[in-house]
């Protein structure tokens, strides 16, 4: 039997005095499913959530986080036909629980498109958000996720804080949506890839900056020495990118020398392909540089010698790419440095707080990053010593210590009506409860947590490359929390 029409309705629930609006949507297939998007808002907080479910009595839960202890909104459906919808309310602690409470009358509403529904980073045109994928971070999480908590929600001129910027994927949902910045990151890889994003520069800029760079090369440059050197990259081109990183070293403050930059950062290592080269290296995994050692005997084992590439060309082609049309900057600021730190924020009033810390025991983001760090100024070999600015991974308590430290640097910046969101997971070698130690650290912090939803797992977002490294326990489940000022 194939593929049914699809059908489309809605529904208005009246809560109190309020109203709130419930999209539904599904397709029929020889077993019937049910497939939901949600806009409520109350109280200036808008929470949306999308669900997919399967035949017969199914629920589907929208968590809500509301001041007026209203609660969560659950919808029942049995084969295509709806039953009633609930209305439930208990709050365990801070953080709501799941219990029936009153049924609330269900009534017909002409549909809207999907797109009011639920917003996300498919709003944003392809081209403006290509900017996102300059280079590959490991520990990214979509964009998807900060457009849509910020989206329909925050209003003009509202700062947006990401204390573990990571690549700046939060900070750079902020610039697509007009809104001020700040980040902060321990890692240089991190901070130079956020600051690229909130760049702006033409094509043919950026192009000039690397031509003019490359024109005034002289005859000898100095380049590290021993065979992973010689069997990563052309002698040719290793002289370039070492005089590209002297030189940007030199002097990186230009919107166009950022984003050279950045590209370079995105070209330096990364797979073969048949095509036009992309990377500038031998064989490589694209998202974390391979171990000298590893890298060595995996190439002389396969005879893969290091491929001879136009360098300007490949910026050129990256920067078409990634620039061909530029969202508007924004205020924006980044720092290199300890979120923990008192007045790390300055005197910033932040209303958004979105980030995801590193999770317990994942202590390899420079030693997976080495070679990106090597261009920014870091050793030309691995350091597997952690940096003074990274939280204490010493213990579980320790950690969420550390973490308390960061909320309250935020709490003491944000305004009154701020709401912190939190996407925290654990990894599979720490026999550690992730939502327990993250509900630990946000205690005594100045933040009230009101809701924990599951984000599922790091799989769907994780772009490991898997040129070296292989398989892996699972990992965690991740959770989204929601919390406000205590």
């Amino acid at each position: 039997m194939g593929p049914q029409r699809h059908a489309r309705d809605c529904a208005e629930l009246w809560v109190g005095q309020r109203i709130v609006r419930l999209g539904i949507w599904f397709r029929q297939w020889v077993r019937i499913g049910l497939r939901i998007g949600v806009d409520v808002r109350i109280d200036e907080w808008l929470v949306q959530q999308r669900f997919i479910i399967g035949q017969q009595v199914e629920r589907v839960v929208v968590l809500l986080d509301l001041w007026l202890n209203v609660g969560v909104v659950v919808v029942r459906q049995r084969l295509g036909q709806y039953e009633r919808i609930e209305f439930q309310r208990r709050r365990d602690g801070d953080v709501l629980d799941l219990t029936p409470r009153t049924v609330i009358a269900y009534t017909p509403y002409p549909a809207w498109s999907t797109r009011d529904l639920m917003p996300t980073a498919r709003d944003i045109e392809e081209p403006l958000r290509a900017l996102n994928a300059i280079c590959p971070y490991y520990t990214m999480f979509p964009l998807d996720f900060p457009l849509r908590v910020l989206h329909g929600r925050a209003e003009k001129g509202d700062w947006v804080v990401d204390p573990f910027c990571g690549r700046g994927t939060t900070n750079f949902a902020a610039r697509l949506l007009g809104l001020p910045s700040f980040g902060v990151d321990s890692s240089p890889v991190a901070v130079a890839l956020t600051q690229a994003k909130l760049a702006d520069a033409r094509v043919s800029d950026v192009v000039r900056v690397a031509v003019s760079i490359l024109d005034a090369m002289p005859s000898r440059v100095s380049v590290p020495q021993g065979e992973f050197w010689e069997r990563a990259f052309e002698r040719s081109v290793l002289r370039q990118v070492c005089w590209l990183r002297k030189e940007l070293l030199r002097d990186c403050s230009s919107d166009s020398r950022l984003l050279l930059r950045a590209i370079l950062l995105g070209a330096l290592h990364g797979p073969r392909t048949k095509s036009a080269a992309s990377h500038l290296s031998n064989q490589c995994p694209r998202t974390f540089a391979p171990k000298p050692d590893y890298a060595v005997r995996f190439w002389r084992k396969r005879r893969l010698e290091p491929p001879v590439v136009d360098v300007v060309e490949v910026v050129k082609t990256r920067a078409r790419r990634y620039l061909s049309e530029r969202p508007k900057q924004t205020t924006t600021h980044v720092v290199l440095g300890d979120s923990r730190a008192e007045g790390v924020f300055g005197k910033r009033k932040f209303r958004w707080a979105i980030t995801s810390p590193p999770y317990y025991g994942m202590r390899t983001y420079i030693p997976d990053q080495w070679l990106r760090n090597w261009f920014l100024g870091g050793p030309a070999k691995v350091a597997y010593r952690p940096p003074e600015r990274e939280l204490d991974h010493g213990s579980a308590e320790a950690f969420a210590d550390d973490l308390r430290k960061v909320w309250k640097g935020i709490a003491a910046n944000a305004a009154e009506d701020a709401r912190l969101v939190i996407r925290f997971g654990g990894i599979a070698d720490r026999d550690v409860d992730p939502m327990e130690l993250l509900k630990t650290s946000l205690s005594a912090s100045g933040w009230r947590l009101t809701t924990a939803v599951s984000a599922g797992d790091a799989n769907a977002g994780r772009r490991q490359a898997t040129q070296f490294v292989h398989g892996g326990p699972a990992p965690k489940e991740e959770h989204d929390f929601y919390a406000v000022l205590a």
